[in-house]
């Protein structure tokens, strides 16, 4: 496998992954019932949709060299970095989701008091 092809199956990858970062991120949309939640959700989902956008335009950048300009390939880009965007995204999920929690838990205890 050459390194534009192996490049683009990383891109590909990617973008499944992203895919399916979107679709959890989407669900948690659609649960959340608290203002504050949501608009943090909606954050994370503008991030992903960022990196899909940004790992397309690689995709189709990859296609078009391969199709008409081998010569240019690149040096392949690590699958690190999607792994890293998986686990940076996942973890702003989580604090958006443990924050909301918190506040919850805040107007439970006062409204208790």
């Amino acid at each position: 496998m050459s390194d534009q092809e192996r490049e683009l199956h990383d891109v590909n990858g990617c973008l499944e992954r992203f895919f399916t970062l979107r679709s959890e991120f989407a669900q948690c949309l659609g649960d959340a019932q608290d203002g504050t939640a949501r608009e943090a959700l909606e954050n994370v989902l503008g991030h992903i949709e960022a990196l899909e956008r940004e790992y397309r335009a690689r995709r189709d950048e990859r296609r078009e060299q391969q199709a008409t300009r081998p010569w240019l390939a690149r040096r392949p880009a690590s699958a690190n970095r999607c792994l890293q965007s998986e686990n940076t995204i996942r973890r702003m999920g989580a604090m958006a989701v443990r924050e909301e929690l918190c506040r919850r838990q805040d107007r439970k205890s006062s409204s208790v008091r």
